[in-house]
């Protein structure tokens, strides 16, 4: 497995309750892609990490920083929550490898994108043992921490 460590596989504590979110912030009125934490503060900046078996059947880890949302996988394909006509709904991503989704801007330092880049190494390492060496998926999270 990758040597250095960046992501975050605990699941951060709530702040908030859904209830007090969506008065907290107007923009959480259901207006498709806006993402809204309810994490403290120190937690949105850190790489959190969840590993996902796909409708397709295969892994795949999801990564949040800040607002952003990036999936990575090894190019099985996979199915993601979109917006609009069916065909234009993200089912069609055999071979894709990197998914991004923010909303809005990004801005990051230098440090955030050398980070960046240490999450996808870090996630694609996971993948690929897991890939060559298959385990329940109660292994699988206590494996990815």
């Amino acid at each position: 497995m990758h040597k250095t460590k960046v992501l975050m596989w605990e699941k951060p504590p709530h702040t908030m309750t859904p209830e007090e979110r969506r008065k907290h912030f107007s923009s959480h009125s259901g207006i498709p892609g806006t993402y809204v934490p309810r994490m403290p503060e120190e937690d949105i900046k850190k790489w959190k990490a969840t590993l996902v078996e796909t409708k397709t059947g295969h892994l795949q880890v999801e990564v949040r920083k800040d607002a952003a949302l990036f999936i990575i996988s090894l190019g099985g394909g996979y199915k993601h929550r979109g917006y609009g006509p069916d065909a234009l709904r993200g089912y069609n991503t055999l071979g894709k490898n990197i998914h991004i989704a923010v909303s809005g801007a990004l801005q990051w330092t230098w440090q955030d994108m050398e980070e960046f880049q240490l999450a996808i190494a870090e996630a694609r390492s996971l993948l690929e043992e897991l890939e060559a060496e298959p385990k329940p998926k109660a292994a699988i999270n206590e494996q990815g921490k």
